[in-house]
């Protein structure tokens, strides 16, 4: 292998794949076998042993290879330097921020001192000039009160000799009106007076009025309660005895009650034994002995129904009568027959 050859399998092989699926290099590309023109530079041919074709490697691959290898190391300084240069960006922004910061705080300290000091001196200057419009005023003010007490003074004379002439005028006008007002007053408060000494009077009277009533109506209140209370207690002995009296008639009603219901207990289980006597008898009997014995055909029957036998259980448990066992019958019955009575 040439020399040729083979820095163009090196170069195939170190060159970067391109996006798309496949994975193989540029490098060898295959060709058919055509006519070599006579100026081309060939560096190597070699056959293939099953398609029979020629593969050969130019100074044109060469070059291709050699452009696109470029191209490649160009976009990666490209982005290298896109990358450097925001770095840069960033650090100078950052450095300019930083920067503007501190000049900022630097102004902004010298502007408040300067601030500080001519809001000092404007100060200063205010209170001059407040001092200046003072002196001013007060010595203006001070001639315009001396000629207004002058001219005050002199009005003041005028006006009290007036006032003394109208006041010694008013003096006798008032003296005869508080003399006709005094008598006024004497007679409005002697009418006055008079009118209390009435209404005391009258609210004395109104008193021991009502204290009579309260008294009165005091003394009724308590004959009321007393009564009252005699007849509450009348009323109460009165439930008392009725309610002892209820209770005796209930208690002898419960007595007669439960004499009444155990002597029809009693009679209920003398009337199921001869019930039973007599299903024996029927049991054991093809004829009838009386025609008592044949009305009471129909009982003998009814002993041992289901039905017949819960009411009259029921109507004995509802008379809290005891009751005869149903076992207790059919014991009874099993008992050999024994001759009525």
């Amino acid at each position: 292998m040439s020399n040729a050859h083979y820095e163009a399998v090196r170069f195939s092989a170190d060159r970067p794949y391109t996006t798309g699926g496949s994975r193989r290099p540029l490098l060898p590309i295959r060709m058919r076998r055509t006519p070599v023109p006579l100026d081309t530079k060939v560096s190597h041919r070699f056959y293939h042993p099953e398609e029979k074709l020629v593969q050969q490697v130019t100074h044109e691959h060469i070059l291709d290879l050699g452009g696109r290898i470029l191209i490649q190391v160009d976009i990666n300084n490209e982005r290298r330097i896109q990358q450097t240069y925001q770095q840069l960006v960033a650090a100078e922004r950052l450095r300019l921020e930083n920067e503007y910061r501190l000049k900022t705080e630097e102004l902004m300290r010298r502007w408040q001192e300067q601030l500080d000091e001519e809001k000092l001196r404007l100060k200063k200057e205010y209170d001059e000039i407040l001092a200046e419009l003072e002196r001013i005023r007060e010595a203006k003010t001070r001639a315009e009160i001396e000629a207004l007490i002058k001219r005050m003074r002199e009005e003041a004379e005028q006006a009290l000799a007036r006032q003394w002439k109208l006041a010694q005028e008013q003096l006798a006008l008032a003296v005869k009106q508080a003399e006709d007002r005094l008598r006024s007053i004497l007679e409005l408060e002697f009418l006055e007076e008079k009118e209390r000494f009435a209404r005391e009077l009258i609210a004395k009277k109104d008193a021991e009025y009502a204290e009579r009533e309260l008294k009165a109506l005091e003394k009724l209140r308590n004959e009321l309660t007393k009564e009252h209370d005699q007849n509450v207690e009348t009323i109460r002995q009165r439930h008392a005895e009725e309610v002892t009296e209820l209770k005796n008639k209930i208690r002898l009603a419960e007595e007669r009650y439960r004499r009444e219901f155990s002597t029809r207990a009693r009679l209920e289980s003398d009337f199921r034994l001869l019930q039973t006597d007599y299903k024996r008898f029927m049991d054991n009997s093809d004829v009838f002995h009386s025609d008592y014995m044949l009305k009471l055909y129909h009982i003998g029957e009814q002993v041992g129904d289901a039905k017949f036998e819960k009411v009259l259980d029921r109507i004995l448990t509802e008379s809290n009568i005891q009751l005869i066992p149903a076992k207790a019958i059919k014991a009874q019955i099993r008992k050999p027959k024994q001759s009525l009575k």
